[in-house]
């Protein structure tokens, strides 16, 4: 076992026993364990992937151990987006957005709305919030609160994983079922989030573009920077 110890700014490294330490124990990582008393943070090598997305989580820095920076903020999205191209299902924990302010809508392949500058909303792509597999997907309206709801989601959460990912172009689609909506008599078919799919265009590690699709209905809305 490695520990690592923050001592005059920097990461030492050396050999610890375990029993010599009171752990505390995260539910971010099953097996990483961080000594808060004496910021330690204890590591198995064949438990954590990626060191620097290990530090990431305790909002350490390698440059400045103490402070959360930018940069490991944009790192760890740059590791979220990786898991994305690479078709894993399994990301970190973590999330990744996008923000788009101009949006055009296909009905059964034909563009019936033109542009809509100016209709601000967010994308957010993180670790399924329900555990196991995939992806929670969620849209928000930055425009305003729904009348009705009182708040800004466009687009509830939806569970999806990967089914493609080719290059620069990633696809998901929903799977299983919104136990909410069924609960509240919503019918199978209406409560289904295999209805749902969105397409990732990525480039330079960033979401340029993405494409929603509701299957059930051919449509297919393309939202753009």
């Amino acid at each position: 076992m490695l520990v690592a110890s923050i001592e005059d700014g920097r990461w030492k490294w050396r050999k610890k026993e375990e029993k010599t330490l009171a752990f505390c124990h995260f539910a971010a990582s099953n097996s990483n364990l961080y000594h808060k008393k004496y910021k330690y943070c204890i590591l198995s090598i064949r438990s954590c992937d990626n060191l620097q997305l290990f530090l990431y989580l305790y909002g350490q820095n390698l440059a400045n151990p103490i402070k959360k920076s930018r940069s490991s903020d944009r790192n760890m999205k740059k590791i979220f987006v990786d898991y994305l191209i690479e078709g894993n299902n399994y990301p970190p924990v973590g999330y990744v957005s996008f923000d788009s302010s101009d949006h055009i809508r296909f009905q059964n392949g034909k563009d019936v709305s033109g542009h809509n500058l100016g209709c601000n909303r967010r994308f957010n792509l993180e670790k399924n919030i329900e555990g196991g597999e995939g992806y929670t997907v969620t849209m928000y309206n930055l425009d305003g609160l729904h009348p009705l709801w009182k708040d800004n989601i466009q687009m509830a959460p939806k569970r999806m994983r990967i089914v493609s990912a080719n290059e620069n172009i990633v696809e998901l689609r929903g799977y299983g079922y919104d136990e909410n909506a069924l609960a509240l008599g919503v019918p199978l078919s209406d409560a289904s989030f295999a209805s749902y799919g969105v397409a990732l265009l990525i480039e330079d590690a960033e979401i340029k573009r993405i494409q929603l699709n509701m299957y059930d209905r051919d449509i297919s809305i393309v939202y753009l920077k």
